[in-house]
């Protein structure tokens, strides 16, 4: 009885070495080469698709996010605040009224005390109530013995009037 050496890389003789893929169709517990599919098998599905935001990293969409959100408060807020409606603006705008009043300018009050409607008369005038001293951009607080007068837009004051009482 004769042995022989056992052939090379763990092969017994009763088992033929594994060829790739002869006649091109793997045989039984052969494996594709890799990143190949199996023969016959279906194709794999295409990459989702990517919609907008997936492009972005997180940070981006945050930043995105706060912009939106920035640009709606201010919309609203000039929506609310930002521009005079003719129910909250200057009841009068033209050149007679307290709006346009300079310093040296007599005012007449058509109004009351609590409640002033003041309009630009002559100096020399009988109806004359008032004479501007100061006129600030504002909030003022005017000298106590002189009268005060503030427009105000949206509940801020735009300018303030210090008046004396004019003699008659």
């Amino acid at each position: 009885m004769s042995t022989s050496a056992p052939p090379p890389h763990g092969h017994s003789p009763s088992y033929p070495a594994q060829q790739p893929y002869p006649y091109g169709q793997p045989q039984y517990g052969q494996q594709p080469p890799h990143g190949q599919p199996y023969p016959g098998a279906p194709a794999p599905p295409p990459p989702p698709r990517r919609g907008f935001f997936s492009r972005f990293n997180l940070k981006t969409k945050i930043q995105m996010i706060a912009g939106v959100l920035v640009a709606i408060f201010c919309a609203v807020w000039y929506g609310v605040l930002g521009h005079d409606s003719p129910d909250t603006g200057p009841a009068n705008t033209d050149s007679t009224s307290a709006s346009s009043a300079e310093v040296g300018d007599c005012l007449q009050n058509k109004g009351s005390e609590s409640d002033p409607d003041l309009s630009i008369v002559g100096c020399g005038e009988a109806t004359a109530d008032y004479k501007v001293k100061q006129r600030e951009v504002m909030d003022y607080t005017c000298d106590p013995q002189y009268a005060t007068y503030q427009l105000t837009r949206n509940g801020r004051p735009q300018f303030t009037l210090c008046m004396e009482h004019v003699s008659k």
